[in-house]
């Protein structure tokens, strides 16, 4: 710790603050100030404290291959079936025998996807105190953003040192101190990084401008280097002999590497001879000896200065090297394919398609593309194309996919192979491309071949070909054809049709409000997921812990339904699976009560769903979801921004369209046109009821309810009674029903039932019909306590009020609902010709209701009824 008290000792002591109370840290600032440093020091003091202490540096040179950071924490022998981020995380755990862990990460913006959500799970999922460094003004992962968001890491801004500091430092390095003016002229040209402070001590001492005075060492002239970070680092390195930078340049692409890996180029004296120098760093991970160079900065600016050709032979070399030591690791494989494709080297057909699967696998689809058409390119086998298509469909690239599929069919020669082929292009026609005509036409073409006696061996059964075709069924909420094929051919319970057939049958049961049934089938695809592995399915376990987690929020357990989404989102390892975490969480936290936390949940994965489905249905149900938390929360114009996203994005996939359509009505609702929006709402509630959509027909209905026409819903809501599952569509229904008939004591069981579930906003909407019920009663007392009661329960949402709010609290006096309408919009500034345009009624009768409004309330003027419902925007907005 001698080291990190030289002018570190703020930062340290807040880094040790936060971990020792169960938190992390991000160090940022600019590269060289000491970020290293800091976390070397924070290592050591663990360590000395029985922590166990994980150690990786992402470098760029490791940024393509998925967990590369991690390789060090494979085992030698691999765990069969289980994939590099599973293993990875459990050998750490084991590793540590109980103790506390930090995992300290070098430049967390070079870390490859994988490896940022494996350490998204250590931190989320094991409780793993995380040191991270992030170079000013690179990009954060998205993962250590949301840990900050949530505060689980502490940002630490690492800032430039002093005078004081820099002597330190010059103490250290030089063993003498520096004479004053020279202390004034390092701080100057090094703008206080210590890096540039330290190459510029060690290059004048180099170049003999150092001068011994009484008063200390005197630099005599500053290397013009000393203005810009790169040009230090171009001295520095300047000094190397051809062969000593050759070293450098092939550590800066393999990095991390072992010795094995550049025995092309540098010998061990060579080696020892740069690390003495500063300028590589060698490490024991594992049982495994890893060679990086010192800092960052070096790699980036030799890799950035060597040209075209230069990169290709010191890439071809690597690939060759590590071809040499016979790519024992599993890691080594994505890393040899890489570098046999940069290099220009030929791979052995075999490890590329090896190596493409397990990018698929590992969630880098970009990798997989890249290293897989390498594969197709050599093999052209139809084995050997297989991951490439599916790919291409995750990475939503339509031409690329579409051109893919007809090279496939070209080489297909067994029925497995021809019928897989068709099924990899429903699944482009479908998601997308968002032809539904054409996903039926490549399923027609299927069928035809499944019942052939030489169908063969491949990686789609004829079970998973036709229960495929369930799922996109589902999603375009044809309910009863989906139910139909599961049925008839749903039947091994260890497949991967199994799993397809529980999963759409589980969207089906959400749709049909089974929410029970849903987590049931979700949770026996769960259970399958064990038998059958990683491989073969496109669905993950992830996304069906979300259809567990979506049932629970319609069950009526919408905290257990957060907890299962929250699980999905820490143990997700691609953009895909994220993004669908990502709808679970903030549907969650919408029905909790916090919209606008929803809100930011969408947002912050906007670009997880973009990337991940371009013009396919990923976005549709992005933008809808987004369309009603934004809306539930007041950001109207960010609402209609989504909506109209939403509207221009037309896909056949329409079982989530219903969020969409309430947060349409809503944005209606708070522009003032409220006879439009509740048009809609029961325009929507009758197109599904036809469809036998019964969860989005509740929806809609509900919004009603909530509005205040439960006289209108109740017979029909009824009806659903006793279809329905779960303790909050039954609560649904009985507030329509008791709403119906005015009774303020149902109402108010209502407003608890929902209260104790954890469904605020809509415990405050019930309450407050409870209250309205008493007052038009005659039960004052029991309004007054209802209308705190739903005052209280608002209180704890985000949002202040809702446009679907039981009413004014206008006192003794009830107003009717038409009444409402207009001292609402009136409230707002609205002239009665706009109020009877809005409401879809004449001048004369707005007017005329207006004046009733003043007689009850015994008011005169707009302004006074506008502080008597508090501007009536507050209703208007949530």
């Amino acid at each position: 710790m001698q080291a990190v008290g030289a002018g570190r000792e703020r930062e340290v002591g807040a880094v040790v603050a936060a971990l020792s109370a169960g938190r992390g840290a991000l160090l940022t600032g600019d590269a060289g100030v000491g970020k290293t440093f800091i976390a070397d020091g924070v290592a050591e003091w663990a360590g000395q404290h029985g922590w166990s202490v994980v150690r990786a540096r992402a470098t760029a040179g490791s940024s393509e291959l998925p967990l590369a950071a991690f390789a060090g924490q494979l085992g030698d022998h691999e765990r069969f079936l289980t994939p590099m981020l599973t293993e990875i995380r459990e050998r750490i755990v084991e590793q540590a025998a109980g103790r506390r862990i930090v995992l300290v990460i070098d430049d967390v913006d070079l870390l490859d996807d994988a490896s940022s959500a494996l350490v998204h799970q250590l931190v989320s999922a094991v409780g793993v105190g995380v040191v991270g460094t992030l170079r000013r003004g690179e990009p954060m992962p998205a993962e250590f953003d949301e840990l900050l968001r949530r505060g689980v890491l502490d940002r630490i801004t690492v800032e430039p040192f002093d005078e004081t500091a820099i002597a330190d430092v010059a103490a250290l390095t030089e063993a003498r101190q520096l004479a004053p003016e020279t202390l004034a002229l390092l701080h100057r040209w090094s703008q206080g990084n210590p890096l540039f402070v330290r190459e510029l001590l060690l290059s004048a001492q180099e170049e003999g401008r150092l001068v011994d005075r009484p008063d200390g060492l005197v630099l005599s002239e500053v290397p013009v280097a000393a203005p810009r970070l790169v040009d230090v680092v171009r001295s520095r390195l300047g000094h190397l002999s051809d062969g000593d930078r050759l070293v450098l340049l092939h550590v800066a692409f393999a990095e991390p590497c072992g010795p094995g890996e550049l025995a092309g180029v540098a010998d061990a004296a060579a080696l020892a001879r740069l690390e003495r120098a500063g300028l590589v760093r060698a490490e024991t991970d594992g049982n495994r000896l890893v060679i990086r160079l010192a800092h960052p900065l070096y790699g980036g600016v030799m890799r950035a200065a060597a040209g075209p050709l230069e990169q290709r032979a010191v890439l071809g070399a690597l690939a060759q090297a590590l071809t040499d030591t016979g790519a024992r690791r599993r890691s080594d494989v994505l890393k040899l394919a890489r570098l046999a494709i940069d290099g220009g080297v030929a791979a052995e057909p075999a490890l590329l398609v090896k190596a493409a699967t397990e990018a698929f696998l590992a969630g880098d689809f970009g990798l997989c593309e890249r290293i897989g058409r390498r594969a197709f390119e050599r093999a052209g086998t139809w084995e050997s194309g297989w991951y490439l298509g599916r790919a291409l469909i995750f990475l939503a690239d339509a031409d690329g996919a579409r051109a893919h599929v007809e090279a496939l069919r070209r080489v297909a020669v067994t029925p497995a192979e021809i019928v897989a082929t068709h099924m990899l292009d429903s699944e482009v026609a479908f998601w997308v491309e968002g032809d539904a005509v054409a996903a039926e036409a490549c399923r027609a073409r299927g069928e035809e071949l499944l019942d052939r006696d030489d169908f063969g061996v491949g990686p789609v059964t004829p079970e998973d070909f036709r229960l495929s075709f369930s799922v996109l069924l589902a999603a375009q909420a044809r309910l009863a054809e989906s139910h139909e094929l599961i049925d008839a051919f749903m039947t091994n319970q260890l497949g991967v049709g199994f799993i397809r057939g529980t999963h759409a049958r589980s969207h089906l049961y959400v749709q049909e409000a089974r929410p029970l049934d849903a987590i049931a089938q979700a949770e026996l695809a769960v259970a399958a997921f064990a038998a059958v592995g990683p491989w073969g399915t496109p669905a993950s376990r992830r996304s069906v812990i979300t259809h567990i987690s979506t049932g629970h929020t319609w069950a009526g357990d919408p905290r257990k339904g957060l907890a299962e989404a929250i699980e999905a989102r820490d143990t997700s390892t691609d953009d895909c699976q994220l993004s669908i975490a990502a709808l679970a969480h903030a549907v969650a936290m919408a029905m909790l009560g916090q919209p606008r936390t929803a809100g930011a949940i969408m947002e912050g994965a906007a670009s997880r769903w973009r990337a991940v489905s371009g013009g396919g249905i990923p976005v549709r149900w992005y933008l809808g979801v987004s369309t009603w938390v934004h809306a539930a929360s007041g950001e109207i114009a960010l609402a209609k921004q989504r909506l109209a996203e939403f509207d221009a994005k037309p896909h056949p996939a329409v079982s989530l369209d219903v969020h969409a359509e309430v947060g349409r009505a809503r944005i209606m609702l708070a522009e003032g046109h409220l006879e439009a929006g509740r048009h809609h709402l029961r325009d929507q509630a009758a197109r599904y009821q036809a469809a036998g959509r019964l969860t989005s027909e509740l929806m809609c209905r509900y919004e009603l309810v909530r509005l205040g026409h439960a006289d209108e819903m109740a017979g029909r809501m009824a009806e659903l009674a006793g279809v329905v599952q779960g303790d909050m569509l039954a609560a649904w229904i009985e507030h329509a029903v008791h709403g119906a008939v005015g009774s303020a004591e149902g109402l108010g069981d209502v407003a608890e039932r929902l209260a104790t579930m954890g469904y605020l906003e809509f415990a405050a909407d019930a309450a407050a019909h409870a209250s309205d019920a008493a007052r038009r009663a005659g039960a004052q007392r029991a309004a007054t306590r209802w209308s705190v009661r739903a005052a209280e329960l608002r209180s704890q949402c985000e949002t202040p009020g809702s446009p679907l709010a039981a009413g004014v609290d206008a006192g003794p006096v009830p107003l009717t609902r038409r009444e409402r309408d207009v001292a609402m919009l009136a409230a707002q500034g609205l002239a009665s010709k706009e109020i009877g345009e809005r409401l879809f009624i004449s001048f004369r009768t707005a007017e005329n209701h207006l004046a009733r409004v003043y007689d009850k309330l015994g008011i005169r003027t707009r302004a006074e009824l506008a502080r008597a419902l508090d501007g009536g925007a507050v209703g208007l907005v949530a």
